[in-house]
């Protein structure tokens, strides 16, 4: 009989080898999002993570997985340096470098998890296997989470966003993406127990536990979480499919703001028309006839526009400063400004010592401030009704609870972003894609504008009403319904999630003590 021993701990004949198997166990996880979809892969590639843990040198068995997750997952990076004519070269050393040190996150997880199994088992081998199982999901989500804000965060590729086009969608609402990524990764583990001691009892229990998840989540997109609005109203996403390359030129200002405005004379007849991140290409103190302009259109047709836009000010001390914002014209009123700056392409750390290495660091919109923290909501006025447009500039609609904070007191979620970085790379679908999880876990309709795609309408419940597809100039429509009421997840957020987790892993640290 196999004992739970000899079926969790990689074979020690592996050696040197079992790096560039975790390396490639890391990268498959990368087929189970968009584009590909295949959302197994995630599980094929937890379950190698889980096979994997207990062996030898924990940390560089994590690094070389989360190295290979991440270059796979996130190779977009390369696309974003070379949108700026680095060399390759040096754009592939930088993209490696990066998604190596970002792997190391990786290789920290593992080195928890076995340290916890290691002490567990020293105190009774019995509990210390099956606490090994235990671990597993524990850690798995307590280190998504920890991606989501360390170091700025890097909200990308959690397991959870993998399921949207499933039954397991379903548990978005009640738990949001990371309760979604637990549930895939206690049925990794709880695989991995009924394969260790194999015996009926354990088959059927996975098999139970495999059909509650994906019954209880066909199950749980029957429920309405949210009230609809009784009348739907019609919104329009432009996309302009601007060369990132010249988009900054002087000479392109007028054009690029007479081709935005052009679509939206034509969709006048519309409820709602948003324009891209940074869609009037200068700041605000300059661009005053187009914004008046664009406020008469709106007034006249009582239509809401929204755009984005720099806003410049200078503070108290003279200092001049940038936002990345969108402001509310016509029927919308308000402006929205970022809060959560991306690396190197609105800030460089370290500014003093790289800024002017290379051109990378020297990107038009990298010297951007973050918005305050607390800001007052765009709003939109329709019939007689004000209504709350929740904003998500960019990158941040990749953040779970930054979303739902902004998402709670408002009827609709817009994003506007600019993914001309990506190029042709798999990073604009993953980042719809993303959107689309925000939209079913927070029961909000998300309209969501970019400069060259893609561009989409998607109601509350995650379906794609209207696409743009990448480099092409388009104006996409559709009807969207606003929703009130609260979605579980977004009523309790995440951190009940997070608390269990740290108790577990404090009980772990607990019941490993030495005695006597």
């Amino acid at each position: 009989m196999k004992t739970m021993l000899s079926m969790t701990l990689p074979a020690q004949s592996l050696t040197w080898a079992k790096y560039p198997f975790a390396l490639v166990g890391g990268a498959s996880a990368t087929l189970a999002f968009a584009p590909f979809g295949w959302w197994p892969f995630m599980l094929i590639s937890m379950a190698i993570a889980l096979w994997l843990l207990p062996g030898s040198r924990p940390f560089l068995t994590g690094w070389s997985f989360g190295s290979g997750f991440f270059l796979a997952g996130i190779s977009w990076v390369y696309s974003s340096m070379k949108v700026v004519d680095t060399p390759t070269p040096l754009a592939v050393a930088m993209t490696t470098l990066f998604c190596v040190a970002v792997g190391l996150l990786f290789g920290l997880q593992f080195k928890l998890h076995h340290w916890l199994f290691n002490r567990l088992k020293q105190v009774k081998e019995d509990s210390g296997q099956h606490m090994h199982f235990a671990l597993f999901p524990v850690t798995w989500v307590l280190f998504e989470w920890l991606r989501s804000w360390l170091f700025t965060g890097l909200p990308w590729l959690y397991a959870g966003t993998a399921v949207t086009d499933t039954w397991i969608a379903g548990w978005l609402p009640l738990g949001g993406v990371f309760a979604t990524s637990a549930l895939l990764a206690i049925a990794v583990a709880l695989a991995g127990w009924a394969w260790a001691g194999p015996s009926v009892l354990r088959s059927v229990f996975v098999a139970l536990f495999a059909a509650g998840v994906l019954l209880g989540g066909l199950g749980l997109q029957q429920l309405t979480w949210v009230k609809a609005a009784d009348n739907p109203l019609a919104v329009v996403a432009l996309q302009g499919n601007i060369d990132q390359r010249t988009k900054w030129n002087l000479e392109n200002i007028l054009p690029t703001y007479e081709l935005y405005r052009d679509f939206t004379l034509e969709h006048t007849d519309a409820d709602l028309i948003l324009w891209p991140e940074a869609a009037i290409t200068t700041f605000t103190s300059q661009a005053i006839p187009f914004v008046d302009e664009l406020n008469q259109i709106g007034q006249d047709s009582q239509t809401a526009i929204l755009s984005g836009i720099l806003t410049d000010v200078r503070d108290e001390d003279g200092r001049f400063r940038v936002w990345n914002s969108v402001i509310g014209l016509g029927q919308a009123q308000g402006e929205f400004h970022k809060t959560r700056m991306v690396p190197f392409g609105e800030y460089v750390p370290l500014e003093s010592l790289i800024r002017g290495l290379i051109d990378f660091f020297n990107l038009p919109m990298s010297s951007i401030s973050p918005g305050p923290s607390q800001q007052e909501a765009i709003t939109w006025q329709h019939q007689g009704e004000t209504l709350v447009v929740g904003t998500a500039i960019c990158y941040e609609i990749a953040y779970p609870n930054l979303v739902r904070q902004r998402a709670t007191d408002s009827q609709v979620l817009i994003t506007v972003s600019n993914d001309s970085w990506f190029g042709g790379s798999i990073g604009p679908h993953q980042h719809l894609q993303i959107a689309r999880v925000r939209a079913i876990a927070n029961g909000r309709p998300v309209i969501r504008a970019t400069q060259d795609g893609m561009s989409a309408i998607v109601d509350h419940q995650g379906n794609v009403q209207a696409l743009a597809e990448k480099f092409v100039q388009s104006a996409i429509r559709a009807e969207v319904y606003p929703t009130t009421g609260q979605t579980p997840y977004n009523r309790f957020g995440h951190s009940w999630l997070m608390l269990l987790g740290l108790l577990m892993l404090s009980y772990a640290w607990w019941r490993g003590r030495p005695t006597g």
